[in-house]
């Protein structure tokens, strides 16, 4: 059987504004619900320059991830960068989004060595039930799920990706789905468990043996405005994306 730690492997060269990534998985990275519940003293300086409206009336600031390689102006201007918080894996950029100290909304991006064996319409899935074995859920679900089947075709991508081009004479394929996961909350799962609500979306470039994972996670309250809330969040940052320097890969 796989391991999270033989997918999650993944190195890049940096020079200039280029950034090094050593992916080493999801089993040597702390879990993403302690992320979102468990928060230390911050160290460093917000990131983030410029800011725009977005479609839900939230203020939206382009930021730089990954050393400027990627570009995202569709995270929310009050969300913090974690690693200002504590460390954080080298391939993943990890944002909270809360009022209180604890608590709130989780994107995270991540560099993941390309998963050859995983077919496109069982991406979204696979990637899904990967999280829920990082967060030991009590229960999971997939939601819902499509595939983009080209990411160089303008047609497909211009509502979803509309900001996200490819090299030349490459392809890429995008799955995006939704998933729902029963996760205790607090340091260590101590306290109760809740859903969280889950949006993904795993950019699929064979071209440099990458699979790119963009998560959204939600816990929900009310759960119809938290959906749609959510939703709308998530589909202003998937239209911020782009990728500026493929050296990333």
């Amino acid at each position: 059987e796989q391991t999270r730690a033989n997918r999650g492997s993944k190195e890049a060269s940096q020079r200039e504004r280029r950034s090094r990534i050593e992916g080493r998985g999801r089993d040597d990275s702390p879990s993403k619900l302690d992320l979102l519940f468990y928060v230390e003293e911050a160290r460093t300086a917000r990131r983030g320059r410029r800011v725009r409206k977005g479609a839900a009336g939230s203020l939206l600031r382009m930021t730089e991830l990954f050393g400027g390689a990627v570009l995202c102006s569709g995270i929310p201007s009050s969300w913090r960068d974690v690693s200002q918080i504590r460390q954080c894996p080298d391939h993943q950029e990890v944002f909270q989004g809360c009022v209180e100290e604890t608590g709130g909304v989780l994107l995270v991006f991540e560099v993941l060595q390309h998963q050859s064996e995983v077919e496109d319409e069982s991406a979204g899935a696979f990637f899904l039930s990967d999280l829920a074995d990082s967060n030991r859920a009590e229960e999971s679900s997939v939601v819902s799920g499509r595939v983009i089947k080209s990411l160089d075709d303008a047609v497909d991508v211009k509502d979803a990706l509309p900001s996200l081009r490819i090299p030349d004479g490459s392809s890429g394929v995008a799955c995006i789905s939704r998933g729902r996961q029963k996760v205790a909350q607090g340091k260590d799962g101590r306290n109760e468990a809740r859903w969280i609500d889950i949006h993904m979306c795993v950019l699929r470039l064979r071209c440099v043996e990458t699979d790119f994972v963009i998560s959204l996670s939600v816990p929900l309250g009310d759960e119809s405005s938290a959906a749609l809330d959510s939703h709308e969040i998530f589909s202003e940052i998937l239209r911020g994306f782009k990728i500026i320097d493929w050296n990333l890969f």
